[in-house]
């Protein structure tokens, strides 16, 4: 097999560590955690049956085509490498399904872009299982599944995040020690992350009788609770402060979801507005499952009313898992900033361009610069803290904080001359303005 080729796609099913803490002191919820793992396995497999595409050459033209037949193995897990509990299953696809009348490569691809979706429908079905559990034991759940009162046990009993914390820790203060003055960008935030969770990373341990590693696990788990002086609470005490499906408001929750992905990015796919719905359904609503799904369904047809093509694919066959989707607020703040960038024009001043990622500042600064030698007006870029390398050679620098671009251009600057100092900022939400 080459290198390059995908043989599978892993899928990962897990949940917050107190599921699996309470699955190791009661059975019921143990059976209930274990049915929402195989449930939600079954529903991605739905999924991605009717999501997952493969390319196909017809007439001339490359074009997706949908999978009629996709297969999977899968694997019950019980514990972290760090040999903590940890109730999961890895979900591996296979990277050959049939579609058009034959085997074919799927869209690997596509299929990892759909994860955003694969991970809320996981959630969904463990959480749906576990919540009557939940409710009969009095453990108050919050809108994500998590459980306040257990916060302690999952700390103390979460000894590979703690490494991965510890060395991350090491990481930042490395790099810092070599870059005095500067920030990280976002793309060597992520580059820490995946640094400190490969650094000593263990091997699965040899899998030891489930039920001995349970008795050790609870006796573990009764010395943490008396430690944290964590008492469990009384039975029947939660209280569920979901609504009901007939008083939801959908155009609401529509608009919601629209408004927070253009705060994050300037273009989105189905599968993200399905994922936000999915997990503000499943914890803000109750009621009969077909109705509840009903719902979700409902509210991303309505996002997506609210949403529009980006212009460069109107007319093109729908994808769930292409970010070709936008809103007009997104598209009248990249109008804005083109308006803004009309402040570069001016001479011997200092501007500052800052904006969300991909609202489109690279693409109108680097046809600003090429306009002429050094760009209109004389102009030369310096990178503001590091920068990519597609800004350097445009002769300008970026850099990444948080999810927030900025560039800082120089405008007809002469040796030797102070600059004055003019501001175009874009605020996070990608408005210019001067100051």
């Amino acid at each position: 097999m080459e290198p390059e080729h995908v043989a599978a796609v892993d899928f990962l099913v897990n949940g917050p560590k107190e599921w699996s803490i309470l699955a190791v002191l009661d059975p019921g919820v143990q059976a209930a955690l274990l049915l929402g793992q195989v449930n939600a396995e079954r529903a991605v497999l739905r999924y991605l049956w009717e999501n997952g595409t493969v390319q196909v050459k017809q007439a001339g033209r490359v074009v997706r085509v949908p999978v009629e037949r996709i297969e999977i193995a899968s694997v019950q897990h019980f514990s972290s490498r760090a040999g903590d509990p940890h109730f999961h299953r890895h979900m591996e696809v296979s990277a050959r399904v049939w579609a058009a009348g034959k085997w074919r490569a799927l869209d690997s691809m596509g299929a990892r872009n759909l994860n955003v979706a694969v991970q809320a429908i996981f959630h969904r079905e463990q959480l749906r299982e576990l919540r009557p559990e939940l409710a009969r034991l009095g453990y108050q759940v919050d809108e994500v599944g998590q459980i306040a009162l257990l916060r302690p046990v999952v700390d103390a009993m979460s000894r590979r995040a703690a490494q991965v914390e510890r060395n991350l820790a090491v990481i930042e203060a490395a790099w810092r020690a070599e870059h005095p003055g500067q920030e990280p960008t976002a793309r060597i935030l992520s580059k820490w992350g995946v640094l400190a969770w490969e650094k000593q990373r263990p091997y699965k341990a040899e899998a030891g009788a489930l039920d001995e590693e349970l008795a050790v696990w609870a006796a573990r788990i009764g010395e943490v609770m008396a430690e944290q002086g964590v008492t469990e609470p009384v039975p029947g005490s939660a209280v569920d402060r979901r609504v009901s499906v007939a008083k939801f408001d959908r155009d609401a929750l529509a608009a919601e979801l629209v408004e927070s992905q253009g705060l994050k990015r300037s273009a989105w796919s189905r599968a993200d507005l399905e994922a936000a719905a999915i997990l503000a359904v499943e914890g803000r609503v109750r009621g009969d499952r077909v109705a509840v799904d009903e719902l979700a369904l409902d509210v991303v047809a309505r996002a997506l009313g609210e949403s529009r093509l980006l212009p460069s694919v109107v007319g093109g066959r729908s994808s769930a898992a292409v970010k070709w989707w936008t809103s007009p607020a997104v598209m009248e703040r990249e109008n804005e900033l083109r308006a803004g960038l009309a402040v570069l024009a001016d001479r011997d001043r200092l501007s500052v361009v800052e904006g969300a990622a991909g609202v489109g500042k690279t693409t109108s600064l680097a046809a600003y610069l090429e306009e002429g030698p050094g760009g209109p007006a004389g102009g030369r870029g310096s990178p503001d803290r590091g920068g990519c390398d597609r800004c350097r050679h445009a002769g300008w620098g970026g850099s990444l904080d948080g999810g927030l671009v900025a560039w800082t251009v120089r405008v007809g600057q002469e040796p030797g001359r102070e600059l004055g100092v003019g501001r175009a900022r874009q605020t996070a939400a990608g408005a210019a303005s001067r100051r």
